[in-house]
């Protein structure tokens, strides 16, 4: 029953997924379940969110070739992403169901989901020492920046 539930909150989009709906299930795996509780359990609440970022992921960097590819000789870019919609992509934000965000920079563009927060960072990504930090970076966008910024290594 529980992993029936489960199973039909994570085929919501992210955007209409109770994602503490999945937290409640969590809760109510019987004790008895000792694999269920231990290993399955844990996964619930992350399980969405880490799919649909591959998704945005891979959305993304389609999107961003497609924006490559299509570029006349003078190098310029789109103002919007509806010539790539037009060519049949979709440039749908998996995690709200709205537009990606998209703007052109000097010499390239930043092209962004609002990721899992659903809040528009203007295209920040998620620090790389964000993850580690127990004070980590808690408001970021899924980005595919052109060109790749500096790395400060």
């Amino acid at each position: 029953r529980v992993m029936g539930e489960a199973a039909d909150t994570l085929a919501r989009p992210y955007d209409q997924a109770d994602r503490g709906r999945l937290e409640d299930l969590r809760g109510s795996v019987p004790r008895y379940c000792l694999v269920s509780r231990a290993c399955v359990g844990p996964l619930l609440g992350s399980l969405k969110t880490r799919d649909v970022t591959c998704q945005t992921r891979a959305r993304l960097a389609r999107i961003a070739l497609a924006l490559l590819a299509t570029r006349p000789e003078d190098g310029s870019l789109p103002a919007d992403l509806s010539a790539v919609a037009a060519a049949g992509l979709d440039i749908t934000d998996p995690f709200t169901s709205k537009p990606l965000g998209y703007r052109r920079t000097e010499g390239g563009f930043v092209l962004y989901s609002l990721g899992p927060d659903q809040r528009d960072d203007g295209g920040t990504p998620r620090r790389a020492d964000a993850a580690r930090s127990s004070q980590g970076q808690t408001s970021w966008d899924v980005v595919w920046a052109f060109p790749p910024p500096a790395r400060a290594d």
